[in-house]
């Protein structure tokens, strides 16, 4: 939602309002589901299985995130931003042992995009431009920094001893 309201700052609106309360509603319902299916795909069934074979869990990261990134209908500079989105979305899953962290990224994320292209201040598009992913990319690396930290400061990943 950041990197969206940062754009809207520097580069303006981009799209049509098409905002009804039906439409809303149905964003509010099915984000939040469709996310949570891709996570329990991904991250729980690709992620699980790769680990289990392979033992090497930057590997299963790196393989479900490639899956990840080759369903979505992306040009090929949305592509490198869904896999870094994978990445990131696996390294949490992988961290805390589960899909919860990951599943309320990936809402977060998809939910906010919904609401800025809902209120006209993003159009969509399946091309991206080269700006939009190294944007997207570097948002994505403070997010998992950040985040990353405030887990080890309140022990997310149960390492405290």
């Amino acid at each position: 939602m950041i990197i969206e309201a940062v754009d809207v700052v520097f580069r303006g609106s981009k799209g049509t309002n098409h905002f009804t309360i039906p439409f809303f509603i149905l964003c509010l319902i099915l984000v939040p589901l469709q996310c949570i299916a891709e996570e329990y795909i991904f991250r729980g069934l690709f992620m699980q299985t790769f680990g289990s074979w392979f033992k090497i869990p930057i590997l299963a990261i790196i393989l479900q995130a490639v899956i990840f990134a080759a369903v979505h209908g992306y040009n090929s500079l949305g592509i490198i931003a869904v896999f870094i989105s994978g990445i990131v979305f696996g390294f949490f899953t992988w961290k805390t042992n589960g899909i919860e962290v990951s599943s309320a990224i990936h809402t977060a994320n998809n939910l906010s995009i919904c609401l800025f292209v809902m209120f006209g201040l993003h159009s969509t598009s399946s091309t991206l431009e080269l700006n939009d992913t190294i944007i997207s990319v570097v948002f994505e690396i403070i997010l998992l920094i950040i985040m990353y930290y405030v887990g080890k400061k309140t022990d997310w990943f149960g390492e405290i001893k």
